[in-house]
């Protein structure tokens, strides 16, 4: 037993040695603090005007006329486009005329049946004619309205495709109107393992065509996965900002906001055992600790340890000149 305590002691005294023989080392110390930390995530969607209308073809035909143009102010009930006019006039005003005939003649009949002149059975058939007028009518007017387009509302014309003597056939584009003032919602489908991690209580940010931020809020995001895998997020940002309706945009979200314990990025090494830094002890001496880094923010990371809690000093410059146990010396 004695032997073996000569032996370890022999052993152990080189190291010693050696760690005092070092002259004290000049570094300077970080503490470790609690900070915020974020994740991010980039992706991209197609934003669009809240209060905005895409209208396609729905009669086929030929443009006779284009009286907007793009980003023109327009008024509602101002047209816009029409298509085959004189067609579209001309079989309104028929179904118009035979409206009205058919209504001339249901009250007459309606006036001779009360005075007992004719029977229920030819005002029935009357009644009938009105109503098959009533309805060719309800049809020829949608139809006029799909050729004889007007602005539903006050706004600005977007994208507009269409020209004169185009032959359109049914679902072409034709334009958009975007009301004024009107908000910009956005989608975006992101990957399936975001479900849980990206919330309504999460950032989102993109740039408009002058490069300047804007912060949006994001309104909700599906709490399931869609049969593609991916989950649909929707975003709105306010109206006073110069971003083209219609158009794909990139956005950055900031997520799992939360507070942890940090250290700059330039105080951790690493070797075969994993993430390490020096610990400043009272005794101005410095000691390996190995931590589990997460999340990094700002050039901050986030750390677990057992051996380190908020306040405590490490090194961060004079990384190279330091080992474990080596004395050091601090900044006055």
């Amino acid at each position: 037993m004695f032997r073996f305590l000569i032996i370890l002691l022999i052993s152990v005294l080189p190291h010693i040695a050696v760690a005092n023989d070092f002259p004290p080392v000049f570094v300077k110390p970080t503490k470790v603090t609690v900070q915020d930390f974020h994740e991010k995530h980039l992706a991209s969607g197609k934003i669009q005007a809240e209060n905005s209308r895409d209208y396609y073809v729905k009669v086929n035909g030929v443009v006779d006329t284009v009286l907007a143009k793009q980003n023109s102010i327009v008024n509602a009930g101002e047209v816009l486009i029409s298509i085959d006019t004189e067609i579209a006039k001309t079989n309104k005003a028929k179904t118009e005329a035979a409206f009205d005939s058919a209504k001339v003649s249901y009250n007459r009949d309606l006036s001779l049946y009360k005075k007992k002149i004719i029977s229920e059975e030819v005002l029935s058939k009357s009644k009938v004619s009105l109503e098959t007028a009533r309805s060719n009518l309800v049809l020829a007017t949608d139809k006029y309205n799909q050729m004889i387009i007007t602005a539903p509302f006050d706004g600005y014309i977007g994208v507009i495709r269409a020209k004169i003597n185009d032959d359109v056939k049914i679902g072409d584009y034709l334009f958009s109107i975007i009301a004024e003032n009107s908000d910009k919602i956005m989608f975006i489908e992101l990957p399936g393992n975001f479900l849980g991690k990206i919330d309504d209580h999460s950032k989102i940010t993109i740039k408009d065509n002058d490069d300047k931020q804007i912060i949006g809020i994001i309104e909700s995001v599906a709490n399931y996965i869609s049969n593609v895998g991916t989950i649909t997020l929707k975003a709105k940002f306010p109206a006073n900002n110069n971003i083209t309706h219609g158009i794909f945009i990139d956005a950055e979200i900031i997520y799992n906001q939360h507070q942890g314990l940090a250290v700059p990025e330039k105080a951790v090494l690493r070797n075969n055992k994993g993430n390490f830094v020096y610990k400043i002890t009272t005794e101005n001496t410095v000691k390996q600790v190995y931590i589990n880094t997460k999340t990094r923010t700002d050039n901050m990371i986030e750390f677990t340890s057992n051996d380190l809690k908020e306040g405590d000093s490490i090194v961060i410059e004079g990384l190279t000149k330091v080992f474990d146990n080596a004395k050091v010396i601090l900044p006055k």
